[in-house]
Order: structure tokens, then sequence, then C-alpha cells
């Protein structure tokens, strides 16, 4: 489970850079849509500005949802690590009751 904590963290934080990384595209072609309608002179700019302006929405879409998929697997990524802990927790106690019996069963047996 640790494992899997790891691994699932790991692709977190890569999907993390991915959402960064888009989002940083995002604004650039926003930029780059602002600069367009500023030099727009023809239809043609015109109709060029509005695409990058539709690129740039669709691209920010695809951050967005890449950065709720990121938060998911953050939240996958915690929940896995609270049951690693868990278990862990578990395997104590178990550990202690077993150390208890056998402390019971040499007591007995020194009884007897």
């Amino acid at each position: 489970l640790h494992f899997v904590t790891l691994t699932f963290y790991f692709i977190t934080l890569t999907l993390h850079f991915v959402t960064l990384t888009l989002h940083f595209v995002t604004h650039t072609l926003h930029f780059v849509t602002l600069t367009l309608h500023f030099v727009t002179l023809t239809i043609t700019l015109h109709f060029v500005t509005h695409t990058l302006h539709f690129v740039t929405l669709t691209f920010y879409f695809i951050t967005l949802t890449l950065h709720f998929v990121t938060l998911t697997l953050h939240f996958v990524t915690l929940t896995l690590h609270f049951v690693t802990l868990t278990l862990h927790f578990i395997t104590h106690t178990l550990h202690f009751v077993t150390l208890t019996l056998h402390f019971v069963t040499l007591t007995l047996h020194f009884i007897q």
C-alpha cells in the first residue's frame, strides 16, 4: 500500500506539473490573443483572434479538468496513506496482543 500511495503521489505531482504547464500555455495564448486583437486591422486577423481565443478557452478547460484530476488523485493518495497508517497501527496492536499472550503463556508455564 505504501508503494501504491507513492505511485499515486508521483502521478499527482506529474499531473500537477502538466496542469501548470497548460496553465502557462493558456496565459501565453491569451496574451497572443490580446495582442492579435489589438493589431486586428483586417477581417482575417479578427477571425484568427477569435480562433486563438477559442483555443485559449479550450486549453483553460483542459487545465481545469487536469487540476480536478490532480486534486482527486491527491485525495486518493491521502486516503491510501490513511489506510496504510491504519494497517500499520493494527499491525502494532496485533504485535502487542501477541506479546501479551506470549507473556501470559510463559507465566502460566512458570506457575505450573
